[in-house]
């Protein structure tokens, strides 16, 4: 069984992006534990509250990180910068009581990425560097 996992240039993407005056926004869900896009230029990262933290499918949210670098008050995103009366209170106290399990659940993603996919991208000839940390 052959597992990949394609990781685009974020470099280049950011500098596209950044260039046009827009925001890099990258769903990390996949890669949570493998990938750092905001490392490499992303400005938003968001990822599944309900696969990572509440884990039982009981409600959906994501959460979204914000590297801190791009001026979001400029007008074009108020989607970003106005409340937002569909926040429910209900949601977020399930995703709290759920936050106690959430690295147990972490270390599990972490374990099958390094049983699974890493032996597999070992045996890859196409991969010349892999870091892990």
């Amino acid at each position: 069984m052959k597992f990949k996992l394609d990781v685009p240039d974020f470099e280049a993407i950011a500098k596209i992006a950044h260039q046009a005056g827009l925001p890099l926004v990258v769903d990390n869900t996949v890669g949570v534990g493998l990938v750092r896009p905001i490392d490499y230029g992303a400005d938003i990262l968001a990822t599944s509250a309900t696969k990572h933290i509440g884990g039982h499918g009981t409600s959906l949210g994501g959460v979204i990180v914000d590297a801190g670098r791009f001026q979001w008050n400029n007008g074009k995103f108020p989607e970003f910068t106005e409340p937002d009366p569909s926040c429910s209170t209900l949601d977020f106290r399930e995703f709290c009581r759920q936050m106690g399990v959430a690295p147990v659940r972490q270390a599990h993603f972490d374990s099958r990425g390094k049983v699974v996919i890493l032996p597999n991208l070992l045996a890859e000839e196409a991969v010349t560097l892999l870091e892990s940390a």
